[in-house]
């Protein structure tokens, strides 16, 4: 866990000299905080591993299958522009 800002600092340096964009970390970031795992037909299935939440949206320009699921809690959809959403049921499955 990162705890100083020069933590951060000499993290995202060795990141830069590794060749990796401040744009592919936020990319990495939002992948670990908010993507859900995914059912075989690429909807999310299970709540959020972060933060235990049932709600999750995506880009309306990506298909509606597979990557790109967020969920809503953890980063939260932009106000503008169009999106699909997928909320996951409370309980076990039958």
């Amino acid at each position: 866990m990162i705890r100083t800002e020069a933590e951060a600092a000499a993290l995202a340096e060795v990141a830069m000299d590794a060749g990796v964009t401040p744009d592919d970390l936020r990319d990495l970031l939002d992948r670990i905080r908010g993507a859900p795992p995914l059912d075989a037909e690429g909807l999310p299935f299970a709540p959020c591993r972060v933060c235990l939440g049932r709600d999750f949206w995506k880009p309306a320009a990506l298909p509606i299958e597979g990557e790109g699921w967020r969920c809503a809690a953890c980063v939260p959809p932009p106000k503008a522009g169009g999106r699909h959403a997928c909320s996951v049921p409370a309980g076990r499955a039958p």
